[in-house]
């Protein structure tokens, strides 16, 4: 919507969910533009591969994936 200036809603309700979850957003997007945010990033990081290999073994598929894509 923001960039098109349209949405497809089927009712007023839907377009006021939206906005509220979207603000709830909003709100929790602060933690990027903090200081520790590239620690915090790195530690949520490693725990989530490290629980993964935990269950999926040390040679997954996704250790083969080439990273620094865009």
């Amino acid at each position: 919507m923001c960039e098109t200036e349209r949405i497809a809603i089927g009712h007023h309700a839907e377009a006021v969910v939206i906005d509220m979850i979207a603000g709830q957003l909003e709100r929790q997007l602060a933690e990027p533009f903090e200081p520790s945010y590239a620690a915090k990033l790195a530690v949520a990081r490693d725990g989530i591969l490290r629980r993964y290999k935990q269950q999926m073994g040390e040679h997954s598929w996704v250790e083969r994936l080439p990273l620094d894509q865009t």
